[in-house]
């Protein structure tokens, strides 16, 4: 929430305690990804020097324990700080070895940060070959995503309209049940006001008999 308002100082003061935390739970898998949020969190106020520096940190362990994503991941990210302090055959090595990565897994998220890198990165070198390749790469990778996200939302619409419909179908059984007790209360009550009436009657009757019989 912080790092999205731009509130970078409180989101890794966050990220630092998490990270701590995994620390000394010894969980790797979390410490790469709070690694690589600070290192985010740092490229986001202009600090390319310790995001790259975190980023590298948490390509380290996600090397180690063999996350692929993550390692892809922070290959684009640290080829992206490569290309801001212009050292473009640092950033080309980054991007190609993420893509290959990303690639293999299928993961098109990273695909798409990867060729995008590739198709600047190249195209600064003056390989417009290249750039024009990776260009369409990240186009298709980002219309996927769109796609992917149209979708979603589609599916999330009919969950949410199923959802409703089960809402109004549930409240519906609700008030027909609280009518049909409703009437069984009322039956119930004619019922044993007819019984009273005929037991009243039946005495009644059973006075006058009596009294006729004593005279």
């Amino acid at each position: 929430v912080y790092f999205d308002n731009k509130k970078y100082q409180k989101a890794n003061d966050l990220y630092f305690k998490a990270l701590d935390t995994w620390k000394e739970t010894g969980n790797k898998v979390q410490m790469s990804y709070a690694l690589g949020n600070i290192g985010e969190s740092y490229y986001a106020k202009g600090d390319i020097n310790n995001a790259k520096k975190y980023y590298s940190e948490s390509l380290s362990i996600a090397e180690k324990i063999e996350n692929k994503e993550v390692v892809s991941g922070n290959l684009s990210s640290i080829g992206i700080v490569f290309y801001d302090e212009n050292n473009i055959k640092k950033a080309i090595e980054c991007g190609e070895k993420g893509l290959a990565i990303a690639q293999e897994l299928g993961v098109i998220k990273f695909v798409k940060t990867n060729s995008d890198l590739l198709f600047k990165a190249y195209e600064k070198s003056g390989n417009y070959k290249k750039s024009l390749e990776m260009y369409k790469l990240f186009v298709e990778m980002r219309d996927s995503m769109q796609n992917i996200e149209a979708q979603k939302k589609v599916m999330n619409m009919d969950f949410n309209n199923k959802m409703e419909l089960k809402e109004q179908v549930h409240q519906a059984a609700i008030v027909q049940k609280e009518q049909q007790q409703k009437y069984t209360y009322i039956i119930g009550g004619l019922v044993m006001l007819v019984l009273i009436t005929v037991a009243l009657f039946i005495y009644r009757n059973y006075r006058i008999k009596l009294k006729s019989n004593q005279q």
